[in-house]
């Protein structure tokens, strides 16, 4: 059966879901609804493998799936695979027409939502951004995705405020539905699987570290200037980008739409930015169609300000805990003697375990994991 001729049936038999039964009029029939939306996990795609502020792939070009699909029943929030694209997708029950707004929040707003085949909240539109969108009674098609990038393992957050109700809140579980086709099972969910310690860092021996992460060192920053243009053609967009980095603290791109201007059209423009960030005065030179992250701004930019950055911040690997100390001490559950730790750049870091065991890490562009040099799989993420 064609996919349209499936969605049709599937509506007729499905739009009362507390009918007693419910039979296809379509000779294959309807299939069952299961509870909560079915997550498809998919690996990093080609044009996320060399653009380090590249996130965004459309949804028909991520490519096969990997691993098992796995139910998620709510959307407050759902997760998956921190190293993967996932899309978690079903139906959502309608009650009554009307207009609907939706919000969604995750790491820097690193995802988009669907609704009814509509792009409502897309990637880096801001975590207080709220839309609208006319709905009819029913079950309509609802598509969240994240990216390789996002944290998966914090997980994407849909609220949404139907009408007649006041304030946005968590959509109700009973409202998302997907088809059961036999391929998912739906107490099937995502889990990262434990390995055993290695050697380097035994199991703990010690106290274990306090569960409450001390924050690390964050900076103030000001957008003093933000000049957008070419050839002589320029518009003050000061305003907005404060907006974006001050406020939002959002993912954006250096284009028209995003800025609010364009003062030289068909031309390629580049934005020029400058703040003041602790007290020092900084520039950004930025292309059009280039994306800017919040890290640019209240990342770590040279090796004075990863060395104030990372004290008191707590760090977790398949091996064990680490917790970072302004003395450049390193201590955390079952580490032995005392390891030093040397800030070498804005991103780049040396552990020295031992007087014959000194390790070099560099950091991800969100400064949110560290990975040995040329050993990948020897990853640290930040606990939070």
């Amino acid at each position: 059966m064609k996919t349209s001729s499936f969605l049709f049936a599937f509506v007729l038999c499905h739009s009362a879901l507390h009918a007693e039964a419910l039979h296809a009029k379509d000779t294959d029939g309807c299939k069952p609804l299961l509870p909560g939306l079915v997550v498809t996990e998919y690996p990093r795609h080609d044009l996320q493998a060399n653009d380090k502020d590249r996130f965004l792939v459309p949804l028909d070009q991520l490519g096969k799936p990997v691993g098992e699909a796995f139910m998620t029943k709510s959307l407050s929030p759902w997760k998956w695979n921190a190293e993967r694209n996932a899309v978690a997708r079903g139906f959502l029950k309608i009650e009554a027409d009307g207009d609907y707004a939706f919000t969604t929040s995750s790491f820097y707003d690193r995802n988009l939502l669907r609704i009814d085949g509509k792009e409502v909240c897309p990637l880096g539109d801001g975590d207080n951004t709220v839309a609208k969108i006319p709905l009819k009674a029913g079950l309509v098609k609802i598509e969240s995705a994240g990216f390789v990038g996002g944290r998966g393992e914090s997980g994407i957050t849909v609220r949404w405020k139907p009408p007649g109700q006041t304030e946005l809140s968590p959509i109700q579980p009973k409202l998302l539905v997907s088809p059961d086709d036999g391929t998912v099972k739906p107490k099937v969910e995502h889990k990262v699987v434990k390995k055993k310690p290695a050697p380097a860092i035994k199991a703990p021996a010690k106290p274990a570290a306090p569960k409450a992460m001390l924050s690390p060192t964050r900076w103030q920053v000001q957008v003093l200037s933000a000049i957008y243009g070419t050839g002589g053609k320029d518009a003050d967009v000061t305003k907005r980008v404060k907006e974006l980095v001050e406020v939002k603290r959002a993912f954006f791109a250096v284009n028209p739409p995003t800025l609010g201007s364009d003062p030289n059209p068909y031309w390629n423009k580049s934005l020029h930015i400058v703040y003041m960030k602790d007290g020092v005065r900084r520039e950004q030179w930025r292309n059009e169609n280039e994306h800017v992250l919040p890290e640019s701004f209240y990342g770590p930019q040279d090796t004075a300000e990863l060395d104030q950055w990372l004290p008191a911040s707590r760090w977790r690997s398949k091996h064990g805990e680490l917790q970072f100390h302004a003395s450049h001490l390193l201590t955390g559950p079952g580490v032995e003697g005392a390891p030093l730790w040397e800030a070498l750049g804005a991103n780049k870091l040396r552990i020295t375990w031992s007087a014959a065991s000194k390790v070099e890490f560099v950091f991800d562009h969100t400064w949110s994991s560290f990975h040995e040099v040329g050993k990948g799989a020897n990853v640290f993420h930040v606990m939070q």
